[in-house]
């Protein structure tokens, strides 16, 4: 249904409100060496039939999109931004027009992006960013720097603060974060550091506990597996796309694979409507799917592609 438009895709997002209002944010934010670039974000009204790009077109890649849940007019964009070079085209975008005009409430500075947003379910004027300082060179790799942190906003992406209490000091790299929507006070990170760690905040995020900094599952290459997504009915299970699908133990701060693959697992999430036993995981050769009584024990493969061992 996109082909006429950007083939390589870093955000989908579909509005709770209306199932056929859909946003897609071009350009892949996890950086390899051969990564596409995009053209802005798109949207359709009609459920994939037509799309029209609604601006953005110079961040290049877009990492993250969220929609207001009743006000499917503002949307909040993160534009990780060129790989490559320096350039002011990048950041936590907002509109409140349906991409009419967009206004850039979170700029750090030109090497540093947006890698990630998390919007508080119960209340979504509180909203959480990742940004991410990130320069790939053809002979080279940078992930981090100053500009890299954790920031909250309670007022819909108008304003933003950093946050650091319980956060590693020093230069950070890239952070994936995740609220429960069981319990929204529960918020979780992984957080790519001098030592790579996950954390959890029991109180919407103004403190941080760090948790397991030892598993290969949390601690390998953050900066392409920093996507974190929280069970929605579970508060204290968590789960982690990487080499495997892991899963973080309910009241412990254990990580476990929860499906080991022969491919990687990217981006995974759960089916809107469907209980917590139902969970999609995109991986680097296929999608596939736990139907599992216990979330993640059991994954099937979907696509054609590699297989689930």
């Amino acid at each position: 249904m996109f082909d006429k438009y950007a083939m390589s895709i870093g955000a989908v997002r579909v509005s709770a409100k209306d199932p056929n209002l859909v946003w897609v944010g071009t350009g892949e934010s996890w950086a390899r060496n051969s990564v596409g670039y995009g053209d802005g974000v798109y949207k359709t009204t009609d459920g994939g039939d037509s799309w029209m790009r609604m601006g953005l077109e110079k961040t290049e890649r877009i990492a993250r999109i969220v929609i207001h849940p009743s006000r499917p007019d503002t949307v909040l964009v993160a534009a990780t931004g060129p790989l490559f070079s320096d350039s002011p085209e990048r950041g936590i975008y907002r509109t409140t027009d349906g991409g009419k005009t967009w206004t850039k409430t979170l700029y750090v500075d030109a090497r540093t992006g947006g890698a990630d947003l998390a919007m508080d379910p119960q209340n979504p004027d509180i909203v959480y960013a990742a940004m991410w300082s990130v320069r790939r060179q053809a002979w080279t790799f940078t992930s981090g720097g100053p500009g890299s942190g954790l920031y909250k906003s309670v007022d819909c992406g108008r304003t933003w603060r950093r946050l650091t209490a319980g956060l590693p000091a020093g230069e950070l790299g890239r952070s994936g974060i995740a609220v429960s929507p069981a319990r929204a006070s529960r918020v979780y990170a992984i957080v790519e550091a001098k030592s790579n760690a996950f954390y959890r905040s029991d109180d919407s995020g103004e403190h941080w506990e760090k948790g397991n900094d030892s598993s290969n599952d949390v601690t390998w290459r953050p900066f392409y597996f920093a996507n974190v997504v929280a069970d929605p009915k579970l508060h204290d299970r968590v789960y982690k796309g990487g080499l495997n699908l892991s899963r973080r133990s309910p009241a412990s701060a254990a990580v476990t694979a929860a499906r080991r693959t022969t491919a990687t697992c990217m981006p995974c999430g759960w089916i809107p409507g469907t209980p917590s036993s139902s969970s999609w995981v995109p991986t680097a050769a296929c999608t596939c799917r736990s139907t599992a009584v216990t979330p993640g024990a059991r994954a099937r493969t979907c696509r054609s592609g590699s297989s689930i061992t």
